[in-house]
């Protein structure tokens, strides 16, 4: 039956490392058997012997602290491969491959291990002593990562933000589109009302029998000019006082022939082609009434 630490992931890490060392042993020369092979046998053992005898300890500072000295053992162990590899005792692919990324690991899931330790102590005083297994059950399960459920939750929620991120985006884009549509409408709108308030103002005559569709002015200069609200655009004789990107709608013209005669102009203007949704449509409507100067 294994004891309690032999659980313990670190110590697990630091048995391989032992292991994996003693199978270099025939890459030593004899005359380093008392010098660098000593030295790096011992701190390789001691990392795995520091942490189950940290593990027996009662309080959690009495852990950390053999916790910190596993670490020093395993950085020496390290510096010890290091120099292995300088002299030509162990390959720079053994080292690069095999031992430093273990060494790595025992390295910072012990600093991990420690921390987990130290937190205990602030709950020392208002909790019992927590035995030593559950110390170790409770660290082998928070330093596993994620699991799969917990990968597709964090998966699913990216996306939803992605998608909630891209929509925000593209409406804010849309948004802004539309605006500068809606000021090109107006400008429009604003140009056709403004000619042909002016020309009707100004107007000698009159002529409302085409009515709503168009009205026909004699000019001051006697000249005649009709304008005309029944196709796509808003025309004059036969120039186009709207663009071609916008499309005319709910148009017309009302004469009042009694005094004060007056002239009301109504029409819309949208963008051409746009969506069937009203709200994606930049549309503006206008309306004037014009009175008619008296000529004596």
């Amino acid at each position: 039956m294994k004891l309690a630490y032999e659980t313990l992931e670190i110590w697990q890490l630091a048995m391989k490392l032992v292991n994996i060392t003693h199978s270099l042993r025939k890459q030593f020369p004899k005359e380093e058997r008392y010098g660098l092979w000593s030295q790096l046998t011992n701190a390789v053992e001691s990392t795995s012997l520091l942490i189950a005898e940290g593990y027996g300890r009662k309080t959690p500072p009495d852990r950390a602290h053999f916790m910190d000295q596993a670490i020093a053992s395993n950085l020496e162990a390290k510096t010890a491969y290091q120099i292995s590899v300088q002299k030509g005792y162990v390959t720079k692919d053994q080292f690069e491959n095999l031992v430093s990324p273990l060494i790595e690991k025992i390295h910072f899931k012990t600093i991990a291990f420690k921390k987990y330790l130290l937190r205990q102590r602030t709950s020392e005083r208002s909790d019992p002593p927590i035995q030593p297994n559950e110390v170790i059950r409770r660290f082998n399960r928070t330093s596993k990562g994620f699991t799969l459920i917990e990968m597709l939750v964090v998966i699913f929620v990216l996306g939803i933000v992605v998608l909630a991120g891209g929509s925000l985006f593209f409406s804010i884009l849309k948004g802004a589109s539309k605006a500068e549509i809606t000021k090109e409408v107006k400008q429009n709108g604003n140009y056709a009302l403004s000619v042909m308030e002016r020309m009707i103002r100004n107007a000698q005559k009159i002529d409302c029998i085409n009515a709503p569709g168009s009205i026909k002015i004699t000019n001051p200069d006697s000249g005649e000019t009709t304008f005309s609200l029944t196709g796509a655009r808003v025309a004059s004789n036969s120039a186009y006082l709207t663009s071609e990107k916008l499309s005319l709608s709910s148009a017309s013209f009302t004469c009042q022939t009694t005094a004060p005669e007056t002239v009301t102009i109504l029409f819309t203007l949208s963008q051409a082609g746009a969506g069937a949704k009203i709200e994606e449509k930049a549309q503006v409507s206008f309306q004037t009434t014009i009175s008619l100067r008296v000529y004596d």
